[in-house]
């Protein structure tokens, strides 16, 4: 499992993060987050909440972490768009990236979930 979040700068008393993550080609249809149609040649959105379930037609993407859609699912609309708008091809896995500015109270959730600093420790600046 890769490092889903990195600390990256303390501003206007915000914390900034990056989050990553990789979306793995997958025959998995329960955790797919996201699918090609090879046909119309484009991605579509939480594919099982649209009723798309054909493993012939469509190609599946599973997150590499399980606590992806915390993080991500807000997103994923407006990435799925800009993948289809730039002619994106479908390839094994695709990357996935944000930057995210957070209050103390949601980096104190987060940290208690993810391989991040004590919010404590970060404050002090010695993480950042």
């Amino acid at each position: 499992m890769p490092n889903l979040a990195v600390v990256q700068k303390i501003e206007n008393g915000k914390i900034n993060i990056f989050f990553s993550d990789y979306l793995i080609q997958s025959d998995n249809l329960n955790n797919a987050v996201m699918a090609y149609d090879k046909v119309e040649k484009q991605f579509v959105n939480d594919p099982l909440s649209q009723g798309i379930t054909d493993k012939k037609r469509y190609l599946f993407y599973e997150p590499d972490n399980p606590l992806f859609l915390e993080f991500f699912g807000e997103f994923m609309p407006g990435y799925v768009q800009t993948l289809n708008n730039l002619g994106t091809p479908a390839e094994p896995s695709r990357y996935i990236g944000i930057s995210k500015d957070v209050g103390k109270d949601e980096y104190r959730r987060y940290a208690e979930q993810l391989p991040i600093p004590p919010l404590e420790e970060v404050l002090k600046g010695d993480q950042v």
